[in-house]
Protein backbone atom coordinates (compact mmCIF):
# COMPACT_ATOMS: atom_id res chain seq x y z
CA UNK A 1 0.00 0.00 0.00
CA UNK A 2 1.45 3.36 -0.96
CA UNK A 3 0.55 6.88 0.00
CA UNK A 4 1.81 10.42 -0.49
CA UNK A 5 3.38 12.69 2.07
CA UNK A 6 2.64 16.43 2.32
CA UNK A 7 5.04 17.16 -0.56
CA UNK A 8 3.33 14.68 -2.89
CA UNK A 9 6.21 12.16 -2.67
CA UNK A 10 5.16 8.53 -2.77
CA UNK A 11 6.09 6.75 0.45
CA UNK A 12 6.18 3.00 1.00
CA UNK A 13 4.16 2.02 4.09
CA UNK A 14 6.45 -0.97 4.60
CA UNK A 15 9.40 1.39 4.79
CA UNK A 16 7.57 3.60 7.29
CA UNK A 17 6.74 0.59 9.46
CA UNK A 18 10.30 -0.70 9.33
CA UNK A 19 11.67 2.72 10.24
CA UNK A 20 9.45 2.93 13.31
CA UNK A 21 10.69 -0.38 14.77
CA UNK A 22 13.11 -0.15 17.67
CA UNK A 23 16.77 -0.53 16.86
CA UNK A 24 19.85 -1.37 18.86
CA UNK A 25 20.50 -4.20 21.22
CA UNK A 26 17.51 -6.29 22.22
CA UNK A 27 16.82 -6.11 25.95
CA UNK A 28 18.48 -8.90 27.91
CA UNK A 29 17.05 -7.91 31.26
CA UNK A 30 13.39 -7.55 32.14
CA UNK A 31 11.96 -4.14 33.01
CA UNK A 32 11.60 -5.34 36.63
CA UNK A 33 15.31 -6.27 36.84
CA UNK A 34 16.27 -2.96 35.24
CA UNK A 35 14.04 -1.14 37.75
CA UNK A 36 15.74 -2.85 40.70
CA UNK A 37 19.19 -1.96 39.44
CA UNK A 38 18.10 1.58 38.59
CA UNK A 39 17.07 1.96 42.25
CA UNK A 40 20.59 0.99 43.38
CA UNK A 41 22.44 2.88 40.62
CA UNK A 42 20.34 5.97 39.84
CA UNK A 43 21.35 8.31 37.06
CA UNK A 44 22.59 5.65 34.68
CA UNK A 45 21.15 5.05 31.23
CA UNK A 46 19.80 1.71 30.07
CA UNK A 47 23.00 0.67 28.30
CA UNK A 48 25.12 1.48 31.35
CA UNK A 49 22.78 -0.53 33.54
CA UNK A 50 22.85 -3.47 31.12
CA UNK A 51 26.65 -3.33 31.07
CA UNK A 52 26.73 -3.41 34.87
CA UNK A 53 24.33 -6.36 34.99
CA UNK A 54 26.42 -8.26 32.43
CA UNK A 55 29.57 -7.47 34.43
CA UNK A 56 27.93 -8.80 37.61
CA UNK A 57 26.94 -11.98 35.73
CA UNK A 58 30.56 -12.44 34.63
CA UNK A 59 31.82 -11.84 38.18
CA UNK A 60 29.48 -14.51 39.55
CA UNK A 61 30.76 -17.07 37.04
CA UNK A 62 34.38 -16.07 37.64
CA UNK A 63 33.94 -16.40 41.39
CA UNK A 64 32.61 -19.94 40.89
CA UNK A 65 35.73 -20.71 38.82
CA UNK A 66 37.90 -19.33 41.63
CA UNK A 67 36.08 -21.29 44.34
CA UNK A 68 36.23 -24.51 42.33
CA UNK A 69 39.94 -24.08 41.49
CA UNK A 70 38.99 -24.34 37.80
CA UNK A 71 41.12 -21.40 36.74
CA UNK A 72 43.03 -18.68 38.56
CA UNK A 73 40.86 -15.71 37.69
CA UNK A 74 42.08 -13.43 40.48
CA UNK A 75 43.34 -10.79 37.98
CA UNK A 76 39.77 -10.45 36.67
CA UNK A 77 38.37 -10.16 40.19
CA UNK A 78 40.66 -7.22 41.07
CA UNK A 79 38.59 -4.01 41.07
CA UNK A 80 41.59 -1.78 40.36
CA UNK A 81 42.93 -3.56 37.26
CA UNK A 82 39.83 -4.98 35.59
CA UNK A 83 37.69 -2.98 33.21
CA UNK A 84 33.91 -3.08 33.51
CA UNK A 85 33.81 -3.21 29.70
CA UNK A 86 35.76 -6.48 29.64
CA UNK A 87 33.56 -7.99 32.35
CA UNK A 88 30.40 -6.80 30.59
CA UNK A 89 31.47 -8.42 27.33
CA UNK A 90 32.30 -11.67 29.16
CA UNK A 91 28.91 -11.50 30.89
CA UNK A 92 27.12 -11.41 27.51
CA UNK A 93 28.50 -14.82 26.55
CA UNK A 94 25.77 -17.45 26.83
CA UNK A 95 27.84 -20.56 26.02
CA UNK A 96 29.89 -21.85 29.01
CA UNK A 97 32.66 -23.25 26.77
CA UNK A 98 33.02 -19.92 24.96
CA UNK A 99 33.05 -18.08 28.31
CA UNK A 100 35.86 -20.34 29.51
CA UNK A 101 37.86 -19.92 26.28
CA UNK A 102 37.44 -16.13 26.30
CA UNK A 103 38.43 -15.91 29.98
CA UNK A 104 41.43 -18.14 29.43
CA UNK A 105 42.49 -16.08 26.39
CA UNK A 106 42.18 -12.83 28.34
CA UNK A 107 44.22 -14.14 31.28
CA UNK A 108 46.92 -15.51 28.97
CA UNK A 109 47.22 -12.49 26.64
CA UNK A 110 46.44 -9.58 29.01
CA UNK A 111 45.42 -7.29 26.11
CA UNK A 112 44.42 -3.64 26.28
CA UNK A 113 40.74 -3.04 27.01
CA UNK A 114 39.72 -2.10 23.45
CA UNK A 115 41.43 -5.17 21.96
CA UNK A 116 40.01 -7.42 24.69
CA UNK A 117 36.43 -6.24 24.15
CA UNK A 118 36.75 -6.67 20.36
CA UNK A 119 38.22 -10.18 20.62
CA UNK A 120 35.76 -11.37 23.29
CA UNK A 121 32.89 -10.01 21.18
CA UNK A 122 34.32 -11.84 18.15
CA UNK A 123 34.45 -15.07 20.16
CA UNK A 124 30.90 -14.55 21.41
CA UNK A 125 29.41 -13.81 18.00
CA UNK A 126 31.51 -16.38 16.12
CA UNK A 127 32.82 -13.88 13.58
CA UNK A 128 36.26 -14.51 12.13
CA UNK A 129 39.12 -12.19 13.02
CA UNK A 130 40.20 -9.58 10.48
CA UNK A 131 42.65 -10.77 7.85
CA UNK A 132 46.33 -9.86 8.12
CA UNK A 133 49.30 -10.04 5.76
CA UNK A 134 51.06 -12.38 8.20
CA UNK A 135 48.05 -14.68 8.33
CA UNK A 136 47.76 -14.80 4.55
CA UNK A 137 51.50 -15.44 4.26
CA UNK A 138 51.27 -18.34 6.73
CA UNK A 139 48.37 -19.93 4.82
CA UNK A 140 50.09 -19.51 1.44
CA UNK A 141 53.21 -21.22 2.79
CA UNK A 142 51.05 -24.08 4.12
CA UNK A 143 49.39 -24.51 0.72
CA UNK A 144 52.72 -24.47 -1.14
CA UNK A 145 54.16 -27.02 1.32
CA UNK A 146 51.07 -29.25 0.91
CA UNK A 147 51.53 -29.12 -2.87
CA UNK A 148 55.26 -29.94 -2.57
CA UNK A 149 54.47 -33.00 -0.42
CA UNK A 150 52.12 -34.30 -3.13
CA UNK A 151 54.51 -33.32 -5.96
CA UNK A 152 58.07 -33.70 -4.60
CA UNK A 153 59.63 -33.29 -8.06
CA UNK A 154 58.52 -29.63 -8.25
CA UNK A 155 61.50 -27.31 -8.70
CA UNK A 156 62.18 -24.02 -6.96
CA UNK A 157 61.90 -22.28 -10.34
CA UNK A 158 58.40 -23.72 -10.81
CA UNK A 159 57.32 -22.51 -7.35
CA UNK A 160 58.70 -19.02 -8.01
CA UNK A 161 57.05 -18.91 -11.45
CA UNK A 162 53.69 -19.95 -9.96
CA UNK A 163 53.97 -17.30 -7.22
CA UNK A 164 54.85 -14.56 -9.75
CA UNK A 165 51.92 -15.68 -11.92
CA UNK A 166 49.64 -15.54 -8.85
CA UNK A 167 50.80 -12.01 -8.00
CA UNK A 168 50.12 -10.79 -11.53
CA UNK A 169 46.66 -12.39 -11.48
CA UNK A 170 45.88 -10.71 -8.15
CA UNK A 171 47.06 -7.31 -9.44
CA UNK A 172 44.71 -7.66 -12.41
CA UNK A 173 41.70 -7.91 -10.12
Amino acid sequence: MRGCDEFGIRVSMEFMEAASKKRGRPPVWSPEEMGLVRGVLPGMGDRQLQNRLCAVTALQILQSYQEGDVLDVSPLLDDETTSTSVLAELGRIQDPATFFLATNWYLRERPKVKEAVAEIRRMRTGKSPPGTAAGLHRELIEKVNDYLVRHPDTTTDQVQHALRFTLRAEEAL
